[in-house]
């Protein structure tokens, strides 16, 4: 049943509220990743789960989030005794190019610090020792680490960047966070605001190894596969080039640790304002059926934005077709369906629930389907909140959605093999879609969404 607008905007204040109470973000892509960094960048918040399969996105682009979040509480605790066994970063000799040059260690250890952005409970007379962590060249530039523990027994960490040739005062503070004690801590960043290409920078433990995520491939069976590169370190510390968007790094299993053999804990990442502030994915997207000017703009930049985060550095092969969208009739709602073809063949489909103006999108992935099959010909039928799109064959005049006992609940009118409605009130099993003559096209079970 469709809702009236009162009802999806009640709703939706409603979900927004569960969703750790995150404000709505304004639908322009590179603003919104502006505005929500510098909001949150002192106070980071953590959405439940990192998957996308199934979601509920408030803002033109996923929140970046991190795995310091909830920890201030534990790193604001008295200082307590290191537990056995308990490596703590902030005891480690100094990694990096640099870290015999006492000229750089105590030209970093005089940079200024500004505590008091981190709260009241923070401030220069409470820190009990500083340390510098690493100092080193990194892709063309030099970074520094600090840490800081404070007499509470909290630790801070303060990132400092700079140009290849830069003096110690030369370094700018580009981030500035609480840190676990046991770390390890990442650093993402985009040296050339001109290049795409991430950088992180990872100061670990001796002996770890450092792995990233560079991103997911999907073979022509529909099997999705995750791509780890090794990091090379020295002594647990290094650093590695991406050729991904710096967002990818907003999810925080993109990097983690092996030790003794055993996968570890994911590392928490930190991104700089220049790497927030690269510039959204410039995807191509195809449109078969004349539909880019009846879905809006924003919602198809989210759409490619996901996809994109989704697979990482492998979103660069995959070609895009808007399969279905539009306002859903006798419906405040609109909605979209794009596709994603895979180098393999394999095909994906990317579904969104939207209103018209606002940056609210309910959003799902559908399973992945192996190659043979043409994205325009595959048939889709997504039930998603209270629509129902449907796209298939282009000769496909009328769907007709059967529930159980094969009784027909609902048509749905087609304009070629793609439209929308109102989902109907049983549970769709199954669709026919029908040519204009009235002739079966083909017939198909209703779509399942990822997990």
């Amino acid at each position: 049943m469709a809702l009236s607008d009162t009802d999806l905007e009640g709703r939706l204040r409603d979900l927004r509220a569960r969703a750790d109470d995150l404000p709505p973000a304004p639908a322009d892509l590179a603003d919104t990743v502006r505005a929500r960094h510098h909001q949150q960048r002192r106070t980071q918040l953590r959405l439940a789960g990192s998957g996308l399969a199934l979601a509920l996105v408030f803002l033109a682009v996923p929140v970046i989030r991190s795995s310091l979040d909830g920890q201030r509480s534990e790193t604001a605790a008295p200082s307590e005794p290191t537990p056995q066994g308990e490596q703590v970063l902030f005891e480690q000799p100094t990694r990096g190019s640099l870290a015999g040059d006492d000229e750089w260690l105590a030209g970093i250890a005089a940079l200024p610090v500004p505590l008091d952005q981190l709260g009241s409970t923070a401030t220069d007379a409470t820190v009990d020792v500083r340390r510098t962590a690493f100092v080193g060249a990194v892709a063309e530039t030099r970074v520094a680490l600090d840490l800081l523990r404070l007499s509470d027994g909290s630790y801070v960490q303060a990132w400092f960047t700079g140009s290849w040739q830069a003096r110690p005062e030369e370094m700018v503070l580009v981030e500035l966070d609480w840190a676990q004690r046991s770390g390890p801590l990442a650093l993402v960043d985009v040296p050339d605001p001109g290049l795409r290409p991430a950088v992180v920078t990872v100061v670990a433990f001796p002996g770890d190894e450092v792995q990233v995520l560079t991103g997911r491939t999907v073979s022509a069976s529909g099997e999705t596969r995750d791509q780890w590169a090794t990091m090379p370190t020295v002594d647990g510390a290094g650093a590695l080039t991406v050729d991904v968007q710096p967002w990818w790094f907003s999810d925080t299993d993109v990097v983690r640790v092996v030790r003794d053999g055993r996968r570890g804990a994911a590392v928490p990442t930190r991104l700089t304002d220049q790497a927030e502030e690269a510039p959204p994915p410039q995807v191509s997207t195809a449109d078969p059926r004349g539909l880019l000017d009846v879905v809006d703009e924003p919602a198809i930049e989210q759409a490619e934005w996901h996809l994109a985060m989704r697979y990482g550095s492998a979103a660069d092969q995959i070609r895009l077709t808007l399969l279905a969208g539009g306002p859903v009739p006798g419906s405040p709602e609109s909605t979209l369906l794009l596709g994603a073809t895979f180098t393999s063949g394999a095909t994906v489909a990317f579904s969104g629930v939207y209103v018209h103006g606002s940056s609210g999108m309910y959003i799902a992935f559908t399973e992945t389907a192996p190659a043979g099959t043409a994205l325009i010909d595959r048939v889709f039928a997504v039930v998603l909140e209270d629509t129902l799109t449907v796209s298939g064959p282009v000769r496909g005049a009328t769907a007709e959605i059967y529930g159980a006992d094969s009784e027909l609940i609902a048509t749905v009118p087609l304009m070629d093999g793609a439209g929308s409605s109102p989902a109907p009130s049983e549970e769709p099993q199954f669709v026919r879609i029908l040519d204009d003559a009235g002739a079966l096209v083909v017939a198909a079970a209703v779509t399942e969404l990822a997990e």
